[in-house]
């Protein structure tokens, strides 16, 4: 299985670079509970993200 990388995007100060991290094969981040964050993928990927399904909420974004 090919693992493509991904960008990760997440609304807190202390990442460097805007709020993004950039992940590729072999890597992961943890987001703290309650942080907004999103990922922008290239290409079709596989990814796995785990989370807690209650408060989760999914949204479209428009103009991607």
């Amino acid at each position: 299985m090919t693992v493509t990388p991904i960008d990760l995007f997440e609304s807190s100060i202390h990442l460097r670079q805007g709020g993004e991290i950039h992940l590729v094969t072999g890597t992961a981040a943890i987001v703290p509970r309650g942080r907004w964050h999103r990922i922008e993928l290239d290409v079709p990927s596989n990814i796995m993200a785990v989370t807690l399904p209650r408060g989760s909420r999914l949204e479209m974004r428009t103009g991607a």
